[in-house]
């Protein structure tokens, strides 16, 4: 059986030095980060050989900024999202950063309020600064990991 197979099946890890966190229901969520610009992050999820979500974000002075946040279609609702957030806000925190900004930007399937609410639960303050267009900030000081 190859190694390729073995990891889909079992959703094994995928190489050395890759780490998971846990979804809502036990799964395994493998993450590894991409740099491949100075200023730019970039953390990769895999779920059974496959990517299935990715950060974008930029680094500003003490400022993470947030381009893009992405989790494919059928794997929402399962903590991708927020385990995600949760590697950027630890890794950020790490890296002395001072805060997390960035704007919400609906995609074809989801919905300025869903997104404002997700953002809120994950610790964001979300503010409108003209109408119907959202910015998100989280105070690193005050983040909770």
């Amino acid at each position: 059986m190859s190694w390729r197979i073995f990891q889909k099946w079992f959703n094994t890890q995928p190489w050395d030095g890759v780490e998971c966190f846990e979804g809502n229901h036990g799964e395994k969520f493998w993450i590894y980060w991409r740099d491949n610009e100075e200023d730019i992050a970039k953390l990769r999820v895999l779920y059974r050989g496959h990517h299935i979500g990715h950060v974008i974000a930029e680094e500003k002075k003490h400022r993470l900024i947030i381009h893009d946040i992405s989790v494919l279609k059928r794997y929402r609702k399962r903590g991708v999202g927020k385990g995600m957030m949760q590697e950027i806000v630890q890794w950020a925190t790490g890296n002395d950063f001072q805060e997390i900004y960035g704007f919400i930007s609906p995609g074809e399937d989801t919905t300025l309020e869903y997104l404002q609410e997700w953002y809120k639960r994950q610790g964001f303050k979300v503010y409108e600064v003209k109408p119907g267009v959202f910015h998100i900030l989280l105070k690193l000081e005050d983040a909770v990991i």
